[in-house]
C-alpha cells in the first residue's frame, strides 16, 4: 500500500470508491433531492468502515463515532439501515452492520468530503489517512483527483 505520511499533511484530494453493497434504496430526501436516509442491501458480511453504491455512501457507526471528534468538513449523517439482499446465496449467513448514511455536502478541493467527476466521493489527505488506519484495503484503491474532480493518478497501491 503506498505510504500516505510521504506527502506533506493535508494535501491531495482523491477519488475514493466506497466498498460495494448489494443494492441501495433512497428511502427520504430533502427539498433539494439530497438523500436524507436510505436502506443499504447486503449479500456478504461487510467488515468496511465505508460501503455503497450508485452514488450513496454509509458508515459503520462505529466508524461515524470515530470521525465526530475529527471536525471534518462536508459532510452530516443520515438515518440508514442494513437489510439483507433477497438474492443473497441460501445458506450463507449474512451479519449486518450498524451504519450511518453519509451524506456529502462539502465543495470540491476544499472540503474534507466532496463530489467530483460523475459524483465519485472526494477526500482530503486527512480523511485518507484517517480510513487508511481502520480500513487499508478501501484506502489501498484511492486515487487522487485534480481540480476538476478526476482522476490524475494510477493506483496508490505498490
Amino acid at each position: 500500500m503506498h505510504d500516505l505520511s510521504e506527502q506533506e499533511p493535508g494535501k491531495g484530494f482523491y477519488a475514493l470508491h466506497a466498498y460495494p453493497t448489494a443494492h441501495v434504496l433512497r428511502t427520504s430526501e430533502s427539498d433539494e433531492g439530497t438523500a436524507l436516509s436510505a436502506e443499504f442491501y447486503f449479500d456478504y458480511t461487510s467488515t468496511h468502515v465505508i460501503m455503497g453504491r450508485y452514488g450513496y455512501c454509509a458508515v459503520t457507526q462505529k466508524f461515524a463515532e470515530e470521525m465526530a471528534p475529527m471536525q471534518f468538513s462536508g459532510y452530516t449523517l443520515g438515518s440508514a439501515t442494513a437489510k439483507v439482499w433477497e438474492y443473497a446465496e441460501e445458506g450463507v449467513e449474512v451479519i449486518l452492520p450498524e451504519i450511518a448514511l453519509l451524506v456529502v455536502t462539502g465543495k470540491l478541493m476544499r472540503d474534507d468530503f466532496s463530489r467530483g467527476h460523475r459524483g465519485i466521493l472526494v477526500v482530503s489527505h486527512r480523511v485518507l489517512q484517517f480510513i487508511s488506519e481502520r480500513d487499508p484495503e478501501v484506502a489501498a484503491y484511492a486515487r487522487e483527483v485534480g481540480p476538476d474532480g478526476r482522476r490524475i493518478r494510477k493506483w496508490l497501491t505498490t
